[in-house]
């Protein structure tokens, strides 16, 4: 926290963003006042005298600075996220006073639930609401989770409150885990229709998305044994294998879509414009499809005008290989394969992307961790589909029954591990480089000094590109990815 940041300080500062806004509440309470002249003007400074690194003169790289400000707009991401000791603790989405706030509870309590922070703030400086998340959010329970609700011509009366929940140093001592853990085990009741939920650990963003992928799991491979018959899906493990490379594919791509990465066209505009595209009876035309030159391989066997058409046709764009406009993928997930002459009903995928595309989703993919995506991963390796009666099942493998089920690593034991091995390798690279380069400025602090430290530079880049790290046992590679991490930092 810097040196001036002090409850007498935040009070007086508190004290006068709120005389400015009420001076102004005309202006700011207009449909042109912007988010961003919002933050710039109240949330920004409010939040630093609370004492937060908002400028991030720590220094840190993006992902351990104190708080993570996002500045496009509908991004998928909360608009500042804060940490200590380089984990997340809550989130802060900001709106403009012109909106209503509780018609975007659903979409800050998403965002802490999906990171797996208990608290959100929802704020238009002229309220401030803050929301204690402790189940999956739901779009027509704004209420539900609502803890605490301030006015902004109620602010002063508040400041000590507001400053023993919000401070950096009190929210890096714990003051909401200790909130938190104050709360009874049954749903608190605090006004119609508003509920406080303790989080459970047991039903957390994590165990939440699984179980729906496992359902999704499911429900696909009944929907492909329906709409291909003639397909042999008694060979081997054929149907697990396609239900797994067609979720891989729509989890990619979405992902990548939420973290900014530009795939070419969004899955959500290729399913709004199947909607506008739909003739009234709802019935595809069974059309083989070839498709345009350049592209290779078969034509597309898939429904002309069905959704998974034009999946079909985005996935192959992705892996294109002439130069265009279109980003392309050079690894194996994208490479052609037998589900891409499927079909796969148009029920069954528009339901599933609704599901993860709609940005009022539960499902924040812009935050989903690295960590989960590799769980699912060891999910899909650990158990398998296969055809049962009319219908499929999902079972686990004879070698994860006999072992007692798959195991994931924590990733604080994961963060151990590598600081104890490779983190301490790092380390002593970095602590001989600046050693010697100490020693040898400190006889001539001329232009010699820079001639070291440029040499220096060379040396600690040297050493640490000759490194090698082998995980032998790496199943979805937490391990080397947090490695990865370890080196960038």
């Amino acid at each position: 926290m810097p040196s001036d940041a002090s409850f007498e300080s935040f009070e007086k500062e508190l004290g006068r963003l709120v005389a400015k806004f009420e001076r102004g509440l005309a202006e700011f309470k207009h449909p042109g006042y912007l988010e961003a002249q919002l933050r710039d003007d109240f949330l920004n400074p409010f939040f630093a005298a609370l004492g937060w690194d908002l400028m991030n003169d720590a220094g840190l790289i993006q992902s351990h600075r104190e708080v993570e400000i996002e500045s496009r707009v509908d991004s998928g991401r909360a608009d500042y996220l804060f940490r200590t000791d380089r984990k997340p603790r809550f989130v802060c989405e900001a709106k403009k006073p012109a909106e209503e706030l509780p018609g975007h509870a659903q979409q800050a309590k998403g965002y802490a639930w999906t990171i797996g922070v208990p608290v959100a703030v929802l704020t238009d400086f002229e309220e401030l609401n803050v929301y204690i998340v402790g189940s999956e959010p739901k779009e027509d329970e704004p209420l539900v989770g609502l803890w605490r609700t301030y006015s902004f011509r109620g602010y002063n009366g508040k400041a000590r409150e507001l400053w023993d929940l919000l401070a950096r140093d009190n929210v890096a001592g714990g003051v909401i885990d200790r909130t938190v853990a104050a709360l009874p085990k049954k749903p608190l009741k605090i006004g119609k229709g508003q509920f406080v939920i303790r989080p459970d650990p047991t039903r957390n963003f994590d165990n939440t998305f699984l179980n729906f992928l496992d359902g999704a799991r499911r429900s696909l491979a009944s929907d492909l044994l329906r709409h291909n018959e003639d397909v042999d899906w008694n060979e081997g493990t054929r149907l697990n294998e396609a239900v797994q490379c067609i979720l891989d594919r729509l989890l990619f791509v979405r992902i990548s879509e939420a973290r900014g990465i530009d795939m070419g066209t969004l899955l959500e505009s290729l399913l709004e414009t199947w909607k506008k595209r739909q003739p009234r009876d709802n019935a595809p035309s069974p059309v083989r499809e070839e498709p345009p030159a350049g592209w290779g391989g078969m034509g597309l066997a898939t429904p002309k005008g069905s959704l998974w058409n034009s999946i079909v046709r985005h996935i192959r764009a992705l892996d294109r290989r002439p130069p265009s406009h279109v980003p392309f993928f050079n690894g194996n997930l994208f490479k052609q394969h037998f589900t891409e002459d499927l079909v796969v009903s148009d029920g069954w995928l528009a339901d599933f992307l609704g599901k993860i595309c709609n940005k009022y989703a539960s499902y924040k993919f812009g935050y989903i961790a690295v960590e989960i995506l590799g769980t699912i991963y060891e999910r899909f390796l650990g158990k398998i589909v296969r055809p049962h009666g009319r219908g499929a099942v999902i079972e686990e493998k004879p070698e994860v029954r006999k072992a007692g089920g798959v195991y994931y690593t924590p990733r604080y034991i994961v963060e151990y591990i590598v600081e104890q091995t490779v983190g301490k390798l790092l380390d002593d690279i970095t602590g001989s480089s600046r050693r010697k380069e100490a020693l040898t400025s400190s006889a001539d602090q001329t232009n010699q000094s820079l001639v070291t430290s440029a040499a220096t530079a060379r040396e600690f880049e040297r050493r640490t590109l000759a490194l090698r790290f082998l995980d032998p046992a790496c199943g979805s590679g937490s391990f080397l990815l947090r490695v990865f991490e370890r080196v960038c930092e």
